[in-house]
């Protein structure tokens, strides 16, 4: 069990971090400096300010009393690693910024708007993608509500079941009684990657069709 000392006096922690919440690398951490918080006398939290040997920055970690050591509750700041989709990124550019967008409030606690905002990157992402298959049709896919461009625009069935599913959560993430109880955001967020792996797969299946539709000209090998 670590140890990290305050003004002389030793104190167990539970753990100490293992990655930097800032340059995400696996560190052994430093421990810069700590401090105990106390009310009416007694040890309610430890402060322990961390320095990542990797990118050099500073970073604090808040300990709360456990039943045999202090146990780590949190670390900040956090900057979650940005996300990239493969085919995706540039079919849909505006998905890749709101997802990055809901995945940093999500590290950041904001958990109760985390889920809209993921909600919102899906409609992002499929309407971008059915306007790609039909580009004549696209000012009208803009105004219809995501269950009927899920509905009526889709033809791939897993991509549509997988779609229509994180649709209904992220709709749970506005409404103020929840339908879909035993599901959660981490739900919505798988639904997503399914649905972009799919994306993604029909997207370079295009990609290879269409580099083999002009057959290469034979070039004669030379007698030299």
């Amino acid at each position: 069990m670590p140890i990290v000392k305050i003004d002389g006096e030793e104190c167990k922690v539970e753990s100490v971090p293992d990655e930097c919440p800032r340059c995400h690398k696996s560190i052994s951490v430093l421990v810069r400096s700590c401090g105990l918080e106390l009310f009416f006398g007694q040890r309610e939290h430890l402060q322990a300010v961390f320095q990542c040997p990797a990118c050099k920055l500073l970073f604090l970690g808040m300990y709360r009393v456990g039943s045999r050591s202090f146990e780590l509750e949190f670390v900040e700041p956090t900057h979650p690693v940005k996300r990239t989709f493969g085919p995706v990124d540039a079919l849909s550019p505006q998905f890749v910024k709101i997802f990055n967008q809901a995945s940093a409030a999500e590290a950041h606690s904001l958990d109760e708007i985390a889920g809209l905002a993921y909600r919102k990157s899906l409609e992002f992402l499929i309407k971008d993608y059915c306007i790609s298959r039909t580009p004549e049709d696209a000012e009208a896919i803009k105004k219809e509500f995501l269950g009927t461009v899920i509905k009526d625009r889709l033809t791939d069935k897993k991509i549509q079941m997988a779609a229509q599913r994180a649709t209904w959560l992220g709709n749970d993430e506005t409404h103020y009684i929840r339908e879909w109880v035993n599901h959660d955001v981490e739900d919505l967020k798988n639904l997503i990657r399914i649905t972009v792996n799919g994306i993604s797969e029909e997207l370079e299946y295009d990609d290879y069709m269409k580099s083999f539709e002009a057959k290469p000209k034979v070039v004669a090998a030379s007698n030299t």
